[in-house]
């Protein structure tokens, strides 16, 4: 086994695919998460409590997925390369622009685990 420890996953989201993004924020929000990203109305949101991260997304943006792990802006390239070491490959890109990088794993169990990345 590769030990990948000092690769830079970033940030963790746990994302829901939800029916309606606005009426499941309002359900959160009255367990005290705030919004950190997105706005409801576009069909996602990314909430924040104590350092958990959960992303509200209607199924346009999740698919069949009801669950999946999102890492948002870490090192996409050395997730790739680590991946590949371990002789993993993606069940989606990986995709490199000047506009953000992602790729797409499928764990054991067919999770989706994405990673993505945004330019500035």
């Amino acid at each position: 086994m590769v030990s990948n420890e000092a690769m830079d996953l970033g940030q963790l989201d746990f994302c829901l695919r939800v029916a309606n993004a606005e009426i499941s924020k309002d359900f959160y929000q009255d367990l005290g998460f705030q919004v950190a990203e997105g706005n409801a109305v576009d069909g996602w949101v990314v909430l924040e409590r104590r350092g958990v991260r959960l992303g509200l997304f209607e199924e346009e943006f999740m698919g069949e997925d009801v669950f999946s792990l999102n890492f948002r802006n870490g090192d996409i390239q050395a997730v790739v390369d680590g991946m590949e070491s371990a002789g993993r490959e993606p069940s989606k890109g990986p995709r490199f622009s000047e506009r953000g990088s992602m790729v797409q794993y499928r764990d054991p169990d067919g999770f989706l685990v994405f990673f993505d990345s945004v330019s500035n």
